[in-house]
């Protein structure tokens, strides 16, 4: 019994195999053989089946390949496919007009492998999970994006989580399965443990977060859970992910997660744990073969406890070398606080509690799983509350407006100036239109209204006559009237930031106003959350500044220039953004810049209004609740 997958990852069912009849028997798994790209299972009776890496399939399964090389692996309950790879087409509508044929696969393919390892370098912990996993990959269709947008992972569950033990301690029964308990107790754990499966990471490249793609994956996972996953014969009928992100990014709960509690972590026994362990070691001479952390052969949490251990030793060695255990522990961690000096160095072995969110993968569980939330009523995730500011109740109108250059270009006799006039026979002062001619119009609350033209059209003096600056250079020419809100206060996004990291100079209130502000404005990377304005390109300082704009407490905004330094892509993702977040804070939202396509799309403004340098406008009201009258 074999199979083949050839090198771009798919099976080459024209090779030549030994042959096998339709009703091949099921044949248990002794070993496997994998390499970077595939997986080799020898089965009983010493044949060899290749799948690609992750397939859903191990030692102990049993397995059936068909003579076209197909597998299959027995369950419990029937029977799940294994090879060929898991494939889901799915469309993602972005914006009006805007639309994402994507697919999301496990991966198959030398390019694959590579653009997930790609990938991988974006998330903010960079560590191999263990036991079972499955990689599915987005592998997006658009001109406008990179082709690889993210991957989501599916690994086998902690054995214990004191949240998940609490929300599954009922009886419990599937309908169409043969999953029943009276209580999640030690026993049930044991047998049942694999009905949860967990998602490991999420991650989506950073140019497209905020698109909703982290949901769709989660959606696409749900349901290769339900059609290839298993451990050891047994579906999954949960879904778990716990992460130190949910605290401020809680995108599950638009996947439909509910809250289950929050994970235990180390903070209040790490130096309780370490003390014990470093006392054993000492005792032993350094070396205890037979403990369960100190021997080496633990998994889990104890070999975590082990490699903690090691950091900490040599913390010791190098702060305090003549110090007892005990002495030195307690000058570094003093009741569950962690001295400021010691902080650095024990990030990588501090575990704070994280939030835990599951959800269940078929109608019965998921029910089952929200009246349990409901008895168990979890303590809320801790969240900075999110400040807004209030919006006005009035309208901005714009009446009779006109705005006209004078200029005097000087120049007479042998001169440069000069010449150039007598050549085209120019004047020395002569006027010039804008686009900007008895413009009336009417702008809500939780409007956006988008000015766009090329470059002498009049979008920059607009903006400086609706924030009433006076400034203007002689030749400018302003007739007709600008009716701001009595209550408005306006906001422009014309002045740089200071030096600080971006969370600290944004002008936000709350922690979770910065991360809601930088993610709305395309700065969705922890890395830059850290980083400083002068460390910044020219697209990703415009971006900043947006977010600057989001946490100030302004009603009206005035944007000029609107995504001019972005690449189609990311004026996609913050245009979209930026008009969510315009909208939910009832803002007037006034927006100019030389481009159209496709920063209207994603922009999806109320009013559109074309300017040129001819002295005309064009105006299309896609609301119906301003009025409007012009050329």
């Amino acid at each position: 019994m074999m199979n083949q997958l050839a090198t771009n990852g798919r099976a080459d069912k024209a090779a030549a195999r030994t042959p096998i009849p339709p009703a091949s028997p099921w044949r248990r798994v002794t070993a496997i053989s994998s390499t970077h790209l595939s997986k080799r299972l020898r089965t009983e009776d010493g044949a060899w089946v290749t799948v690609h890496r992750f397939a859903c399939a191990g030692v102990g399964d049993l397995i059936r390949a068909s003579a076209d090389g197909d597998v299959v692996v027995k369950t419990e309950d029937g029977q799940l496919p294994v090879y060929p790879p898991f494939v889901k087409n799915v469309r993602i509508p972005l914006t009006r007009g805007i639309t994402l044929d994507a697919t999301v696969m496990e991966l198959a393919t030398e390019e694959q492998l590579e653009a997930h390892q790609r990938l991988v370098g974006f998330h903010y912990r960079n560590k191999t999970s263990f036991g079972r996993r499955a990689v599915l990959l987005l592998e997006g269709r658009n001109e406008y994006f990179p082709k690889y947008l993210g991957f989501i992972e599916i690994t086998t569950p902690f054995m214990h989580s004191t949240s998940r033990n609490r929300v599954l301690n009922a009886p419990f029964s599937e309908p169409a399965r043969s999953v029943r308990w009276m209580a999640w107790d030690l026993k049930t754990r044991n047998r049942y443990v694999h009905v949860v499966a967990r998602i490991s990471r999420v991650v989506v490249h950073p140019e497209v977060r905020g698109l909703g793609l982290s949901t769709r994956l989660i959606n696409v996972a749900e349901q290769f859970c339900l059609s290839r996953w298993q451990v050891h014969a047994i579906r999954p009928l949960f879904l778990e992910i716990t992460a130190d992100m949910l605290k401020f990014m809680p995108f599950v709960e638009k996947a439909g997660f509910h809250h289950v509690g929050e994970s235990e972590g180390n903070i209040n026994r790490l130096a309780k744990d370490i003390s014990y362990l470093a006392r054993t070691l000492e005792d032993h001479g350094g070396t205890y073969r037979s403990h369960s952390v100190l021997g080496g052969t633990g998994k889990g949490i104890l070999n975590r406890q082990l490699r903690d251990l090691r950091l900490l030793t040599e913390l010791k060695q190098s702060m305090a070398p003549d110090r007892d255990w005990d002495s030195f522990l307690a000058a570094i961690i003093d009741n569950g606080e962690i001295s400021i000096s010691a902080w650095e160095y024990l990030l990588p072995i501090v575990r704070f509690p994280k939030p835990t969110y599951m959800k269940g993968l078929t109608s019965s569980s998921d029910a089952f799983l929200g009246q349990q939330v409901r008895v168990a009523n979890p303590s809320p995730t801790p969240r900075s509350k999110q400040n807004f500011p209030v919006p006005c109740t009035q309208s901005l109108k714009i009446v009779d407006l006109t705005i006209n250059l004078e200029i005097d270009v000087g120049g007479t006799g042998q001169d440069d100036r000069g010449q150039i006039r007598r050549a085209f026979g120019l004047d020395r002062r002569f006027k010039q239109k804008t686009g900007v001619q008895s413009l009336n119009l009417e702008i809500h609350p939780g409007q956006i209204c988008y000015f766009f033209g090329s470059s002498g059209a009049g979008k920059t003096c607009l903006l400086r006559a609706l924030r009433g600056n006076s400034q203007f250079a002689a030749s400018v020419q302003i007739s007709g009237q600008v009716r701001m809100p009595h209550e408005a206060t306006i906001e422009t996004i014309d002045e740089d930031l200071g030096p600080g990291a971006l969370i600290e100079t944004i002008g936000a209130r709350s922690l979770a106003d910065a991360i809601s502000a930088l993610n709305a404005a395309g700065l969705a990377e922890p890395r830059i959350y850290l980083s400083e304005y002068s460390q910044l390109s020219a697209g990703q300082k415009y971006r900043a500044k947006l977010a600057r704009l989001i946490c100030s407490n302004a009603n009206v905004w005035l944007l000029d220039e609107f995504a001019s330094d972005l690449d189609d892509g990311t004026a996609i993702t913050v245009a979209r953004n930026f008009s969510r977040v315009a909208r939910r804070h009832q803002i007037v939202c006034v927006v100019a810049s030389v481009r159209r396509y496709p920063v209207i799309q994603a922009l999806d403004p109320d009013i559109t209004v074309a300017l040129d340098q001819l002295g005309t406008h064009t105006t299309n009201i896609m609301a119906t609740k301003g009025t409007m009258s012009g050329a």
